[in-house]
């Protein structure tokens, strides 16, 4: 696992250019900010956007990058809200999460999902009671179990990139790097053939959505085209061939 240490000047650095963009932009989520966010993270310490482009360009084995020594202001950020759509002026986490897209962007092209979280780019994954039970990032009695991010979806992330803001129970993220494991070819060939299907899991269910009166007549179109999408792969079904 690659893992890079932020220095004191290197913070002080980086703090600066996200308390600039926070002034400017407002939001971590507006269109302006992302727009220029390509750019503003080449002003980023040379060391960090080495070791991302380094990340990007030679695929280490390990498949991860962590990047650390970002400090957590506990009283800025404020509670942990019951849902994610519950923010409110008491979370001020514009300069966390601008930071993350900043180093994010270094990567490639930031992506979210209409179906997910109202279509926001960074989601916020905490515990929701409803779904306390359920195979979802929002779940917290069951334990998750391996998958690929969004394995449905043919245009799925290259990368799939995770920001602790707080952990007091310490609970660990379990990463595998499927180039550490070893298939025969009969595997491989099971693996290959149309016995399995990967459904979407349940936080791209329209229940699970909001924000419709936000939406444009034309947004809210494609968006319940989108739900809809979701629904035909919930019920499609492949018969596995039995020998």
């Amino acid at each position: 696992m690659d893992r890079i240490e932020m220095t004191g000047d290197e913070l002080a650095e980086t703090r600066a250019l996200t308390r600039a963009a926070a002034g400017r932009y407002g939001s971590a989520e507006s269109a302006e900010f992302l727009n220029d966010v390509g750019v503003i993270a080449h002003r980023l310490p040379q060391r960090l956007r080495k070791a991302l482009c380094d990340f990007r360009l030679f695929e280490p084995a390990s498949g991860m990058i962590v990047v650390v020594g970002w400090p957590v202001d506990e009283r800025k950020i404020g509670p942990t809200p019951s849902h994610w759509k519950q923010h409110d002026g008491g979370n001020d986490t514009c300069e966390e999460v601008m930071f993350f897209l900043l180093l994010a962007a270094l990567l490639g092209d930031v992506i979210g999902w209409s179906t997910q979280q109202d279509g926001r780019l960074v989601h916020d994954v905490l515990p929701i009671e409803a779904h306390q039970h359920e195979q979802v990032g929002t779940g917290s009695e069951e334990l998750i179990t391996p998958h690929v991010e969004d394995a449905f979806h043919p245009y799925r992330a290259d990368y799939v990139g995770l920001m602790c803001l707080r952990n007091p129970d310490r609970v660990p993220t379990t990463v595998a790097a499927i180039s550490s494991v070893r298939l025969s070819e009969e595997e491989l060939a099971v693996l290959s053939s149309p016995h399995f299907v990967i459904r979407p899991d349940n936080s791209h269910l329209p229940a699970n959505g909001g924000g419709a009166g936000s939406r444009t007549p034309a947004e809210e179109a494609l968006v319940r085209r989108a739900y809809r999408k979701i629904e035909q792969r919930l019920g499609h079904v492949i018969c596995p061939s039995v020998g």
